[in-house]
């Protein structure tokens, strides 16, 4: 049994190790390098911030972000979801035309299409959504769920630490 919580606290350990690691990539990439978003592999990961994409992209949802270069940005098509940068805020809408060298995007829950941007200031397409994220987030921030998962942690390693012996020093304790 002890050895099942071993594994079970070196793999709790690792997979902090891993966030904290990450969490600090991060940091050094945007707050000291200055970049835009984090570079992990290219791809980035970002945590949808409005309503604006509403069909397709709920708030709080994570999304992956491929980051482009030159040349496949000039591959990018109608439709595609886009991540570019403008008046220092990060967006990400969907392409409804392309002209040259210029692409016109709208938000999905958006009236109107968005300023035409040059494609130099696109960073990358959108591949993956991770749906549902809020909630979870919301959850685990909770402060009554922090209690609630250490009080459930400490009690799994009592549990798993509490020895009841093999009964032979109760009876050395009776003579």
């Amino acid at each position: 049994m002890n050895k099942i919580f071993s594994i079970f606290l070196d793999v709790l350990i690792g997979i902090i190790v891993i966030v904290i690691l990450f969490v600090l990539y991060s940091l050094i990439q945007t707050k000291m390098l200055h970049k835009d978003c984090a570079n992990f592999f290219g791809y980035t990961i970002l945590q949808v911030s409005t309503g604006s994409m509403r069909d397709t992209l709920q708030e709080k949802d994570i999304i992956i972000v491929k980051i482009l270069n030159k040349t496949q940005i000039e591959n990018l098509n109608e439709n595609d979801i886009i991540l570019y940068k403008q008046d220092n805020a990060l967006i990400v809408h969907r392409i409804v035309r392309i002209e040259n060298s210029t692409i016109i995007t709208k938000g999905d829950a958006n009236n109107t299409e968005d300023k035409p941007i040059q494609k130099d200031i696109v960073i990358g397409k959108m591949v993956k959504v991770i749906s549902k994220v809020g909630i979870w987030q919301k959850v685990f921030t909770t402060p009554k769920v922090y209690v609630s998962i250490i009080i459930t942690i400490s009690l799994f390693g009592i549990t798993f630490l509490y020895d009841k012996g093999d009964g032979k020093r109760n009876a050395k304790e009776k003579n």
